[in-house]
């Protein structure tokens, strides 16, 4: 009981730290929410195009862009749009004219309207958009030659065209991957940017949470409490619990505020949940050792700060480690990042279960018991010197 009381004092002084409160809860949010403005929702360029325009005509003209990988955004009318591309909603817009089909029946020429900001990738989107009202104008131009000749009229023959489009011998274009890739399948740099600020954050709001137990021990307060009837083990139990309580909550949080509030895959939530939990007993003895090796809570803050980001880029928190050269690969692995980051990719890319994050664990639960028994050992010399 004694335990639990010291550790509810650790979880009362960090609760009333606001600035404490802001780095766990609020930050680790707004960087993935950056993220996924920067990189986040679909890699294809948007289109902006307006709702029921064109005709028949103009639905298959849209179609064909949609078939080459365009997400088309539909607005609801060519003010909207043309707002819509100037603040960078969409890519581009494109304006097929109500009139579409009956002029091209008519056999008149029709002006499609182009719009897209200058120096941005609505330059390249361009070349799609030619592409799709070239496929269309060459059944169109058939068509029409055709009806000059007396066959049909334009609607029927129109179709006829598009029946025999695949029966039309042609150039057939592959691609196909040269190697293997070096991310996992279905590899999403937004997912990553959640597992990586999870782990930087859970071992960095650790690390500087370290001062708060270096000042315990420089006002005496851990001394005080050994003379009464608790024991120094009694101590460092309560010590270690309100750190590992603050790294679960705040890998937690991380964890389930980003899959429900940006729809980010964990895999198996509960075995995401396991690693959790490994990663914050691994943050709870970074933050004791860092508590019994510093003399001043100054330098623990300092000092942790530099140590977490240094640690979290090593491990590919903020940058892939399977881009890492081989050698930088082999010394990410003596960094507890780099086996939680893996543990949670065969979670989430290769759909693992307990046995594939095992070796994950245990090494994860080795680095835990590594520093929390210099903690522990350190502490005991350090308290009843």
């Amino acid at each position: 009981m004694k335990a639990l009381a010291i550790a509810q004092v650790n979880i009362t002084r960090v609760v009333r730290d606001r600035l404490g409160l802001f780095f766990i809860v609020l930050l680790p949010f707004i960087i993935v929410l950056v993220m996924g403005a920067a990189f986040g929702g679909s890699f294809n360029p948007q289109l902006g195009v307006i709702e029921a325009s064109g005709g028949a005509l103009g639905e298959d003209l849209l179609d064909n862009l949609e078939k080459s990988e365009v997400d088309l955004v539909v607005f609801g009318g060519e003010a909207a749009l043309i707002d819509g591309v100037s603040r960078n909603r969409v890519d581009a817009g494109l304006v097929v004219p109500a009139e579409y089909s009956e002029a091209i029946a008519r056999g008149e020429s029709v002006a499609l309207r182009y719009y897209a900001p200058p120096n941005t990738f609505g330059g390249t989107l361009k070349e799609s958009v030619d592409a799709a009202i070239a496929i269309q104008s060459a059944s169109i131009r058939a068509a029409r030659f055709a009806v000059s000749e007396g066959i049909g009229d334009l609607g029927s023959n129109l179709a006829m065209v598009e029946s025999m489009r695949e029966m039309v011998p042609g150039v057939r274009v592959e691609v196909v991957t040269a190697g293997e890739s070096v991310f996992p399948e279905g590899f999403n740099p937004i997912d990553h940017s959640a597992q990586g600020m999870l782990v930087l954050f859970v071992f960095l709001t650790s690390l500087t949470a370290a001062d708060k137990l270096i000042l315990s021990r420089t006002l005496g307060v851990s001394r005080r409490m050994l003379s009464t009837p608790t024991r120094a083990s009694t101590v460092l139990v309560g010590e270690a619990l309100g750190r590992f309580a603050i790294a679960f909550f705040q890998g937690l949080l991380i964890l389930v505020g980003t899959a429900y509030g940006f729809n980010i895959g964990w895999g198996n939530i509960w075995l995401a949940v396991l690693l959790v939990t490994m990663f914050a007993l691994v943050g709870t003895g970074a933050a004791m050792l860092s508590g019994s090796l510093f003399r001043t809570a100054e330098q623990a803050g300092s000092i942790g700060v530099f140590a977490g980001l240094i640690f979290a880029a090593i491990g590919g928190a903020m940058v892939p480690f399977e881009i890492f050269p081989a050698t930088m690969q082999t010394i990410s692995k003596g960094t507890p990042h780099y086996w939680a980051l893996r543990g949670f990719k065969d979670l989430i890319y290769r759909e693992g279960g307990i046995g594939s994050i095992s070796l994950e664990m245990s090494v994860l639960l080795g680095f835990a018991a590594l520093m929390l028994a210099t903690a522990v050992y350190r502490f005991r010399r350090v308290l009843t010197e």
